[in-house]
């Protein structure tokens, strides 16, 4: 199969070439703006973690008492242009991750989306004036703005330097786009990775980017499973206790592994897997609750991710929970702290 998709894959290649070069040498413009801007992206299509590691920024920059803005693309969004979330808003307006943002951080920080993120930064500066610090979400391939400091996740269950352009791999550029990054971060890594592997993956990543370029290693851990509502009949009957016997449903990038993950711990019987953002509808439920009643399962979990999409919808008499996750770092985590705190200092 690779063989015949690599024509492909080389056309796709050339193209990003083409456009990187333009964007390098000054043909097509690139902007920098005064006010301090964090980009969390990657070099692959989904699946790094770029969502709870944006939670966690926020986590830690309200800790500091900053003023944050968080600016998405919004994809699968229904709307177009920038767009400051309110209570009106929903996952087909504003996109899922940026509702997951709103429904836990508004409004202490503020959620805005705009697929032109150089002409959203202006409007975020004019309209909300007390922004100190702007949080980019999956803009690393958006290069008309050029972030204060610009991190780049790569999954240690795949490293971007083993991985090859689309279709052939999941690459959406080349590994000379690692060059770009201020800092590089190994998300999703087990708890005992070892300082020697650390030490392998730290030597092959630098290759690919700027001398002295600081490499983290993150991994998740995963909360206490959460009902959709209080009123859920799972809830009542167990003391507030998920079953252990499981459906799982997901739309997420890498479904296997959120499966994967949770097979040490509880007995799956299913997993009703859709696309990435897929946006669900009632019907989607008639069919989740047929797997239900099919399987042997007790409980039905999903992502967080998820939740915020299906919490829109009557779920009512099914034991729906979802999985809370947050992201740890393995060491080191007070000099990227120091990194981040540093970037005020220069403002």
């Amino acid at each position: 199969m690779k063989f015949f998709l690599s024509p492909f894959a080389l056309i796709y290649y050339l193209a990003i070439l083409i456009r990187n070069f333009l964007f390098d040498k000054n043909f097509y413009k690139s902007f920098q703006f005064k006010i301090i801007t964090i980009n969390v992206g990657n070099l692959t299509v989904g699946g790094t973690g770029k969502t709870p590691h944006i939670e966690y920024l926020i986590k830690f920059l309200k800790t500091k008492n900053k003023k944050i803005t968080t600016l998405s693309r919004g994809y699968g969004r229904e709307t177009t242009g920038f767009r400051t979330a309110n209570d009106s808003d929903t996952p087909n307006s504003i996109g899922d991750e940026p509702m997951q943002f709103y429904k836990k951080f508004s409004p202490e920080v503020n959620i805005t989306v705009g697929e032109e993120r150089a002409m959203a930064i202006p409007q975020i500066v004019d309209k909300i004036p007390a922004t100190e610090i702007i949080l980019l979400d999956d803009a690393f391939q958006h290069r008309s703005v050029i972030p204060t400091l610009n991190i780049l996740l790569t999954d240690y269950n795949r490293l971007f330097y083993n991985d090859y352009m689309l279709p052939v791999g999941r690459l959406r550029e080349n590994r000379r786009g690692a060059k770009r990054a201020n800092l590089v971060i190994v998300s999703k890594c087990p708890s005992d990775l070892t300082n020697a592997s650390k030490k392998i993956i730290s030597e092959k990543i630098i290759k690919h980017c700027k001398p002295g370029t600081n490499i983290f290693f993150t991994g998740i851990h995963y909360g206490k499973p959460i009902p959709f509502s209080n009123e859920n009949f799972a809830y009542k009957e167990s003391g507030g206790e998920m079953a252990d016997e499981l459906l799982l449903v997901s739309a997420i990038a890498q479904p296997k592994n959120f499966e994967k993950q949770l097979e040490v711990a509880f007995k799956i019987y299913d997993h009703v897997i859709y696309n990435d953002h897929h946006q669900y509808l009632q019907k989607d439920i008639e069919k989740i609750k047929a797997s239900f009643l099919k399987s042997k399962a007790k409980s039905i979990l999903t992502t967080e991710k998820d939740f915020v999409k299906l919490s829109t919808l009557d779920t009512s008499g099914l034991p729906f929970f979802y999985l809370p996750i947050e992201v740890y770092f393995l060491e080191e985590e007070e000099k990227f702290q120091e990194i981040i705190m540093k970037l005020f200092e220069n403002a």
